[in-house]
């Protein structure tokens, strides 16, 4: 029995032998990551169920982890009205002479070309409620396309995110006038 084993095998097929493997490749992995988000994205319900809104003493409604996130999970979509810049600007100023409206408008720039995407509207989508934090943010904010080449502002995981946790995104205006009018900007 060992003499066989340790003999020279023929070129036959009867003695051809290979190793299959079920291993994925990273882009075959990354593909069906994508195709994931595309799913959520498309199901909001279905990933929103896991968010809680809550109000947090001083700065109002926010979001809190229902389960555990891992780091770059898909979170939610940042969801509202996608507007041109004119629009945009246009909107910004009406809802600055109405003190009752918050502004819900998220600035992008995706494939060269600006957009603004408006969720000011109360919905019951809740990614319009996840407040800031430049100091500490757990999520981080990326376009993805869907499936009709339209860009979505999406929020991801930045690290393990814990069930109770509030969720928290830098929203990156930084400006002088925008610290000026909001010093809990730097500071939260």
């Amino acid at each position: 029995m060992v003499e066989k084993i340790l003999q020279k095998p023929s070129r036959g097929i009867e003695s051809f032998c290979y190793r299959r493997s079920t291993r994925k490749t990273a882009a075959t992995l990354q593909k069906e990551r994508e195709k994931e988000i595309l799913w959520l994205i498309e199901h909001p319900l279905e990933n929103e169920k896991d968010l809680i809104i809550e109000e947090f003493p001083g700065k109002g409604r926010g979001i809190r982890a229902a389960k555990n996130y891992s780091k770059n999970d898909f979170v939610c979509e940042y969801k509202g009205e996608i507007i041109s810049m004119k629009l945009a600007h246009k909107r910004e100023n009406e809802y600055a002479r109405d003190p009752s409206i918050g502004s819900y408008m998220y600035f992008f720039v995706y494939k060269g070309r600006h957009y603004c995407v408006d969720a000011t509207d109360d919905s019951s989508y809740k990614g319009r409620l996840i407040n800031h934090s430049y100091l500490n943010p757990n999520l981080r904010t990326q376009v993805v396309q869907d499936c009709k080449g339209n860009p979505r502002l999406c929020l991801f995981a930045l690290r393990s995110i814990k069930p109770d946790e509030e969720l928290l995104y830098d929203y990156g205006d930084h400006s002088a006038e925008s610290v000026a009018g909001n010093p809990w900007i730097l500071n939260s």
